[in-house]
């Protein structure tokens, strides 16, 4: 018992290992975007029973064929979602689907703002780039200029 204890590090390691491989999982269950507020763990386990009896991941093809099945996969992980928040909203109350609804409006109105965000920050660091590049001798089509010249004797 003695020196068990002093291996304590390894029961550490084992409990660390178990922990990240279920919350790996539980992550690869639910996706990439993880699961929302409203689906909790009853849409987990739920998108974890369907995310298993799919059947196999789309074989290496060419790119396009992956693309397009990861593009469908994700359509149908999206269709799945809907289907279960539609399920929950119809089991709420009529002032909480209204609650919801608005809530959901809300989200959408700042998703919106915030992609216009993303462009009007991407165009002004842009715009910030082409003036300081001005100033510093980088030509237009984005390559670097050697500082190193030749020396004459």
């Amino acid at each position: 018992m003695r020196k068990m204890w002093k291996h304590k590090w390894i029961v550490v390691g084992v409990a660390l290992v178990v922990f990240l491989s279920v919350g790996t999982a539980a992550w690869a269950a639910a996706g990439s975007g993880g699961p929302s507020a409203a689906t909790g763990l009853a849409g987990v386990a739920t998108l974890a029973t369907t995310a298993t009896t799919q059947g196999p991941p789309p074989a290496l093809g060419a790119p396009n064929s992956r693309r397009a099945a990861l593009k469908e996969r994700c359509q149908q992980f999206a269709q799945r979602q809907q289907q279960l928040l539609d399920l929950l909203r119809e089991k709420m109350s009529p002032a909480d689907q209204a609650k919801y609804d608005q809530l959901t409006q809300q989200i959408k109105d700042q998703q919106a703002a915030l992609q216009k965000a993303r462009t009007d920050l991407s165009t002004s660091l842009k715009d910030l780039r082409d003036l300081t590049n001005k100033y510093l001798n980088v030509p237009a089509t984005g390559g670097t200029t050697s500082t190193t010249g030749a020396t004459t004797q």
